[in-house]
């Protein structure tokens, strides 16, 4: 949790969530993955800069962050963010994340499994994204509108393809204690395996009382009638200490459906402006899975404020 004084942030990670199947989405700072990827009304968080844009000027931050991802299947990536609401009133954000994957495939390029004495082969999937976002704020960052725009590549089986994508967003903190955000996400028409279909997304973060701040949002893509949501918390019991949780169902878990379920934890040790993150998230029923055997990822972080 943080104040709305300007501050820099310099994030690394090792090991956060790979957000989405086979590389094809972004990997995300460990933060995070421990508040089960709830972001759409989270001001202080980076995934806003793709997911929700107008939050990120309803709180004033200067932060930078960098990332690097471990998970499934040989997963691996990196994550790098820039966020400024201190210099005036329009906030700017930027996002670029590179990630991927192996994937066993029975020579077709179908998934496939190893059996009992033979070795199939393996596909690398890759997938690199770019997202910048501008958010205005208006008198005393009680209103913020947001928009920003994606661009996509990703590459299986060694066909390349480019997706570009825009987003925009609405923010409203009627007490100093409630931020209230709608976000509609990915409104290009889907093309390519790296593009995502068009969300919309409604969410609320509060704090009801001093060190707690609880995250909830629903998410659905309009092409599909299979809504999903995400919940997250974060406490401080005591000075220095932070405890994360977090949970995300439905839709929202990439690459399932009705049936996806997520869990997620994390804690969080500060002292005079240095934390240290970690996290981990378990997933059923997503693409990530195929189905088996649940999907774990841990991740752990390091963020230095000057």
């Amino acid at each position: 949790m943080q104040g709305d004084r300007p501050r820099w942030r310099i994030a690394l990670a090792l090991g956060a969530l790979l957000a989405a199947p086979a590389a094809r989405g972004a990997p995300i700072p460990a933060r995070e993955l421990g508040q089960g990827s709830a972001s759409v009304a989270d001001p202080d968080g980076d995934l806003a800069i793709g997911a929700s844009p107008a939050v990120l000027a309803l709180r004033r931050r200067y932060a930078l962050g960098a990332s690097g991802t471990l998970g499934p299947r040989a997963a691996r990536g990196f994550v790098l963010t820039a966020v400024d609401s201190t210099t005036s009133a329009v906030a700017v954000g930027l996002s670029f994340a590179a990630g991927r994957d192996e994937a066993p495939t029975d020579g077709s390029g179908l998934p496939g499994w190893r059996v009992a004495g033979e070795e199939l082969p393996a596909e690398v999937n890759r997938a690199s994204r770019l997202d910048a976002a501008l958010a205005w704020a208006g008198e005393r960052r009680r209103f913020a509108l947001g928009a920003g725009g994606g661009w996509t590549r990703a590459s299986s089986g060694g066909e390349s393809t480019d997706a570009f994508e825009v987003s925009a967003g609405v923010g409203l903190r009627p007490w100093e204690r409630l931020d209230l955000a709608l976000a509609a996400r990915d409104l290009l028409p889907e093309s390519g395996v790296g593009a995502r279909p068009a969300t919309v997304a409604v969410g609320v973060g509060g704090a009801p009382v001093e060190g707690l701040h609880l995250l909830a949002e629903a998410v659905s893509a309009l092409a599909s009638p299979e809504p999903g949501w995400r919940a997250g918390v974060e406490g401080a019991p005591r000075e220095g200490l932070v405890l994360r949780a977090g949970a995300a169902g439905g839709a929202a878990v990439p690459g399932a459906g009705a049936d996806g379920l997520a869990v997620s934890a994390g804690i969080t040790v500060e002292d005079q402006g240095t934390a240290l993150d970690l996290g981990g998230r378990l997933a059923w029923g997503g693409a990530e899975t195929w189905g088996r055997e649940p999907a774990a990822w841990l991740g752990l972080g390091l963020r230095m404020g000057l």
